[in-house]
């Protein structure tokens, strides 16, 4: 059984997540972990204990409140899932929950905006995809359901793992969708040298690679899936240009604007 971790701040946008959740992970095979985290406000000094209190008791209150609403919107998930109500920080706790529940991957929305709920849909959705050792797809403001028309896995040249080339294949199957390996080549980059070694590892799986040309990668790949309906796959890597884009402020709102469902699968 595969287990999901969908965090929510109880927020519109955050049914983004329980929509793309619905449409593609529900079944017997499935249980679900309905996660919110709270924890005192930066700079907050005075009656920490009464705060603290205050917001575990208002955050408890929501989450009951928010298990009807799924009850009504979304029965399948509802129907095999659990609370969580958990105090630290986001990335920590959904990071320790997912490890503790032995989770498959986590499920969440995501929307660069300005507001309370905007911020801990967009930078705290930032920070756990640096941070988690699970994947984690990243569900925009603007997803629609089952318009997904093919996946396009973000290919730096470098190797991919059998853990990626696994995680991509099984999707693939299971929904039918044939998966593109995007290529930004920038001034700098050499043309790819080992697209049929990739290919051949990925067997019987319907393949296909383009490139793109640009100064950035960020900027290739915006204007490459402008027009396109995808899930979008990112590789997370250490010391690699993920990690590098990921460290830069433009580029981590850029991302987290992209209108596209997003899975970005940590490397192992």
């Amino acid at each position: 059984m595969k287990t999901i971790i969908i965090p929510t701040d109880f927020s519109e946008n955050s049914l983004k997540a329980f929509e793309f959740t619905n449409d593609f992970f529900t079944g017997e095979n499935f249980k679900y972990i309905v996660a919110t985290v709270y924890d005192i406000p930066r700079g907050g000094t005075s009656s920490l204990f009464s705060l603290m209190e205050q917001l575990r008791k208002q955050s408890f209150e929501e989450m009951e409140k928010f298990m009807f609403v799924l009850k009504d919107k979304f029965p399948k998930i509802h129907a095999t899932s659990e609370s969580a109500v958990l105090q630290g920080g986001f990335s920590d706790q959904i990071t320790g929950l997912s490890h503790d529940k032995k989770a498959d991957f986590v499920v969440m929305g995501t929307k660069g905006a300005s507001g309370m709920k905007e911020v801990l849909l967009g930078s705290n959705a930032s920070n756990l995809i640096d941070d988690a050792t699970v994947p984690v797809f990243a569900i925009p403001q603007e997803y629609r359901c089952k318009n997904i028309q093919n996946i396009l896995l973000s290919y730096d040249g470098k190797g991919l793992t059998e853990n990626t080339i696994s995680f991509v294949g099984v999707l693939s199957r299971a929904f039918k969708l044939p998966i593109s390996l995007f290529h930004v080549r920038t001034k700098a980059d050499q043309p790819m040298q080992n697209w049929g070694e990739i290919e051949d590892r990925f067997n019987d799986h319907h393949i296909s690679l383009y490139e793109a040309f640009s100064d950035t990668f960020e900027e290739g790949l915006r204007s490459e899936i402008a027009d396109l309906n995808s899930l979008l796959v990112l590789v997370s890597r250490k010391k690699s240009f993920w990690d590098r884009l990921m460290k830069r402020s433009d580029s981590k709102k850029a991302i987290m604007h992209f209108h596209l469902p997003m899975l970005v699968l940590p490397e192992k």
